[in-house]
């Protein structure tokens, strides 16, 4: 009887043990995928313990599934890591007694530093400059035609509205990050007769030349790493120089029926020009990137011109740099 006894607790001894030993740990699981949410085989995975003060490494399989399946309870930090991609973590992860732990991993493609297979680009863009302030003429009171003429002030907003751009340039790639950039700017914008003020009893109005312009500009920029590898956000900036044509002012009071000879008010000025822009670029395939962008552009003051000299009115053309607000759309051609 002693014997069939012994043999009993032996065997229970036997099947306790290894639920008692179990009871002492808990499990790590979970998968690896990339920004898209393809699995990733072949991650190196770590457990490291910060309570413990042991790591645990393993390796996804074919279906990028990685396990711990036996480790002291405690706190731990997640690290997956693979060749061409960012490392991907998960911290300070608190594991409970008996429990099974699932910890699912994102991986991002990395932009490597050194330069892309095609470093050169070039590319068309069409957009709108919007006038965000600067006055084609400040306020001023003076005499025209022997009658007491009061001008308002008046912005190229006022007179020349939103203005469409085109762009066209080339850029060079220094790593997957840097670009450096030149572009050609044309745009040209009509203006609408507008009333500026009072001559005399009458009101006055205004015609003015076209704006037209024609720059070239050098810039930078910088892209930013994102989950969807296709969609790179960047950042940049540009310096350069303006060409505008003369613009030239024609006035008009009818209640007098008075028309005044035109008035040379700008002379073909090369202004000064800077940009800082924010935008992002799509590959729709290996070749050609949607490129879409918004940003601040300064144009210098243009060069004023004596036409109302001893009016009065000398003044009112002094001031005439400008901010704007370009939105544009292209497609870029790499190569």
């Amino acid at each position: 009887m002693s014997a069939r006894i012994v043999a009993t607790l032996m065997a229970l001894l036997v099947l306790v043990s290894p639920a008692a030993a179990q009871e002492t740990r808990g499990s790590i699981e979970g998968i690896i995928k990339d920004s898209s949410g393809a699995i990733l085989p072949g991650v190196t995975v770590e457990a490291r313990g910060l309570t413990v003060g042991s790591t645990a490494t393993a390796v996804t399989d074919g279906a990028g599934i990685y396990r711990f399946p036996s480790l002291p309870p405690g706190r731990y930090t997640v690290t997956a890591a693979l060749q061409g991609f960012t490392t991907a973590k998960s911290e300070q992860v608190d594991l409970n007694l008996g429990q099974v732990l699932k910890i699912d991993l994102a991986m991002h493609r990395a932009l490597a530093q050194s330069a892309p297979d095609r470093r050169w680009s070039a590319e068309v863009s069409l957009g709108w400059d919007n006038s965000i302030s600067g006055n084609v003429h400040s306020a001023g009171i003076g005499v025209l035609n022997g009658q007491t003429t009061v001008i308002e002030e008046r912005s190229y907003g006022d007179v020349y509205g939103t203005g469409v751009q085109f762009k066209f340039g080339a850029g060079y790639m220094l790593d997957a990050r840097q670009q450096v950039r030149a572009t050609f700017t044309l745009q040209g914008v009509s203006a609408d007769a507008l009333e500026i003020g009072t001559l005399g009893t009458s009101p006055l109005f205004a015609t003015f030349d076209d704006y037209s312009s024609f720059a070239l500009d050098g810039g930078y920029r910088y892209h930013f790493e994102t989950k969807y590898s296709k969609l790179r956000p960047y950042a940049g900036a540009t310096l350069g120089i303006a060409v505008i044509d003369e613009i030239d002012g024609m006035f008009a009071a009818p209640a007098l029926n008075l028309v005044l000879d035109a008035t040379d008010f700008y002379d073909r000025t090369a202004a000064f020009t800077f940009g800082i822009e924010g935008g992002a670029v799509y590959a729709l395939n290996d070749r050609v990137d949607f490129d879409a962008s918004l940003g601040f552009r300064f144009v210098s003051g243009l060069s004023e011109v004596d036409g109302l000299q001893g009016t009065g009115l000398e003044d009112i053309n002094d001031d005439s740099g400008r901010w704007t607000l370009p939105f544009m759309l292209g497609i870029r051609f790499k190569f």
